[in-house]
């Protein structure tokens, strides 16, 4: 089942709508005719599942479906970018070492080029999801009010938090999960080390060759500063969490941008 921001902006519409008559409900109107004011009965009790009366499982179950789609649409196209990534790599490694005259000398200074702006996409891309997962972690909380059948150990596991447990290192490493660890360690390693070993080569080869060395020297200057901008960027990202996305909404809306 989808949904797009038209059902979400109807699913909220009919929140408010059903506030409003419950209010006049409350204070004895009768609106289902036009012009009339029919005193009704008193109102019926009121069903309450812990969340506010401004919630409802349809609005939150709307916005909890989009912020999902946009995860996985996110994820999607990361996964294709890597895959790009690792071709271009293999491809590249495979002529250059098995027929060296294909490449022309002056060209190999900008081979990495396309991999680091794999890279630098890849960590908006991993932004977007850590961001993301901000509200999804909200909305489930939400949600989970509405499931009293759910006991608290069930509530720490279920949704988000359960990809967390076998994938993030901090969590295996301090549980001693060291297979799983080791997994992720090595998935992101290769990609960082297939990274590095073709942007270093592609700066050292013409210096070691002394063809084009001031050209290469400014290339590796270029190329670090370029590396340490995207470190500084994934280093944002896993710093992004529930209170530090309040202080950028507050300041963007303070400088009238959102």
């Amino acid at each position: 089942m989808g949904f797009n921001r038209a059902s979400i902006l109807a699913a909220l519409d009919c929140d408010r709508c059903s506030s409003d008559m419950g209010d006049h409900r409350e204070s004895g109107v009768n609106l289902t005719s036009p012009g009339s004011a029919i005193p009704v009965g008193p109102p019926g009790p009121i069903i309450s599942s812990g969340s506010t009366t401004s919630d409802s499982v349809e609005a939150l179950a709307a916005l909890y479906a989009a912020e999902r789609a946009d995860v996985q649409s996110v994820l999607g196209h990361s996964l294709s970018m890597i895959s790009i990534l690792v071709a271009y790599s293999a491809l590249v490694g495979a002529v250059w070492t098995q027929k060296p005259d294909v490449i022309p000398e002056w060209m190999t200074l900008f081979l990495p080029i396309p991999v680091l702006a794999a890279i630098g996409w890849h960590s908006q891309m991993n932004s977007l999801v850590f961001a993301h997962n901000q509200p999804i972690s909200v909305l489930e909380e939400k949600l989970m009010s509405f499931t009293p059948t759910l006991t608290p150990e069930q509530k720490l596991w279920v949704g988000a938090n359960c990809g967390r447990l076998v994938t993030d290192v901090p969590i295996l490493l301090a549980h001693k999960r060291i297979g799983m660890a080791a997994a992720s360690l090595t998935a992101y390693g290769a990609v960082g080390a297939i990274v590095a070993g073709l942007t270093v080569a592609s700066v050292w080869i013409p210096i070691k060759d002394d063809y084009n060395r001031p050209l290469a020297i400014a290339m590796a200057v270029v190329y670090s500063v370029i590396v340490l901008l995207i470190g500084a960027s994934y280093k944002s990202t896993f710093g992004i969490n529930r209170g530090v996305l309040d202080s950028w909404a507050q300041d963007a809306r303070d400088d009238n941008l959102i």
